[in-house]
């Protein structure tokens, strides 16, 4: 009885509007439980938004797809609807194929508009999941290997993003094969490049630098400047990862000098914060002081407050591991001005906890005094780790006559060092 009602109800929407029976049934296409909003469903139906929205509120109105809350509106199909319109659709064998075909092209094109991993392109992807991975299987099913490439590529960054590292293996595979099917070499170097990254952070050095090799290659055979220097920058990482520092060194060096060239002498910052690292376990402190320098002048280029105020409080402790006082102490009152105007407690309490260190160990008894009370204030306030530590050392450092400080002494120091 439920049967013939149904198939009743076929024929009203019809009559309600020509091949919604048809529209109905094509959602079956969507993954269970998946939410999608009127776009979508206009990919699927090959009509634009406000037909779709027509089509969506009549099919509503029948109770065949729920509208979620919410100004945007998102659509779902109950389980029970959701297995007659499969029903339907295997009695019509002519309309899935179409239907999947439109899908794969609406969802490769959102993964080629979110594929670069920003937290914009995440969320885009995060929305989509569900579908843009069936589209993805139906891709590879009907070979369609340069759709299977962008997909793969834009999950690729979105399971990286969320470390997600079996998931990232297994698309990366997934993408280099449907990237040698289109023989789209600059995919391939691209995909050799990120099996190459996660090869040299599962420790796999000779697998990885296989992989950048081979993606560098490609990218010479291109000129593809950009992505060469890229691939240079990742391997040297590989082998400083490995402890083999002055090879890594020589091929972010040959990294860095495409990237001058490219880019007018502007680097980023990134590149020469991983040569300061580098430098610092070859014993290198001069060096690796210019080259966090030039690092915090890029960032300055840049309007970058806070990448400046971990900058010039790594150069802090740089300087204050080689014995420099008076320049540490100049480094990290600077990128205390910094934490001020960013009001970044839990940074400026660390600038704070490393002037009361640089205090005691000038016997300074009063200053490192001042400087830990309001360390710790600021580090309690935002809730962070190093508070403990910061608490300890003023234990150490006044024992007993702690508890006869001055019932202000932490608006005071707060008041000194913070402007509070």
């Amino acid at each position: 009885m439920q049967h013939t009602q149904f198939r009743l109800n076929y024929t009203e929407m019809e009559q309600a509007q020509a091949g919604l029976s048809d529209r109905f049934a094509l959602l079956a296409l969507f993954p269970a439980h998946y939410s999608f909003p009127p776009e979508e469903a206009a990919a699927l139906w090959a009509t634009d938004t406000a037909g779709a929205a027509g089509s969506l509120d009549l099919l509503q109105q029948r109770r065949l797809v729920e509208r979620g809350p919410g100004r945007d509106p998102m659509y779902s199909m109950p389980d029970v609807v959701r297995r007659l319109a499969s029903e339907y659709l295997a009695n019509r064998p002519d309309l899935s194929p179409p239907g999947q075909e439109r899908l794969i092209t609406h969802y490769a094109a959102v993964a080629a508009a979110n594929g670069e991993g920003l937290p914009a392109h995440i969320a885009a992807i995060t929305d989509v999941y569900d579908a843009l991975t069936l589209a993805l299987t139906w891709a590879e099913q009907q070979q369609r290997w340069a759709d299977v490439s962008v997909m793969a590529r834009a999950l690729a960054r979105f399971f990286y993003m969320r470390r997600m590292t079996n998931q990232y293996r297994g698309i990366l595979m997934r993408g280099i094969y449907a990237a040698q099917q289109t023989r789209r070499l600059d995919e391939q170097a691209w995909y050799l490049r990120e099996q190459g990254s996660l090869a040299a952070d599962s420790g796999d050095f000779d697998q990885a630098i296989q992989a950048f090799e081979q993606s560098i290659e490609i990218c010479r055979q291109l000129g593809d400047e950009r992505n060469e220097a890229q691939g240079l920058y990742e391997w040297g990482r590989a082998e400083a990862a490995r402890g083999h520092y002055e090879a890594g060194r020589h091929l972010i060096n040959e990294s860095m000098d495409i990237m001058r060239e490219l880019q007018h002498g502007v680097l980023q910052p990134a590149t020469l914060h991983d040569l300061a690292d580098l430098s610092i376990k070859q014993g290198l402190y001069d060096q690796a002081q210019r080259e966090m320098e030039e690092a915090l002048n890029a960032e300055i280029d840049r309007g970058d407050l806070r990448a400046q105020a971990e900058t010039l409080y790594q150069l802090g402790e740089l300087a204050g591991d080689r014995g420099r006082a008076q320049q540490a102490a100049d480094y990290y009152l600077r990128s205390l001005v910094l934490d001020r105007r960013l009001k970044d407690r839990r940074h400026g309490g660390m600038n704070l906890a490393a002037l009361g260190l640089l205090a005691a160990l000038g016997n300074d008894a009063p200053t490192a005094t001042r400087c830990w009370v309001a360390a710790l204030a600021l580090l309690r306030g935002a809730d962070a780790p190093e508070a403990a530590e910061v608490d300890r050392a003023l234990d150490r450092h006044l024992g007993a006559a702690r508890q006869n400080l001055p019932p202000d002494a932490e608006r005071r120091a707060l008041a000194e060092w913070w402007g509070l």
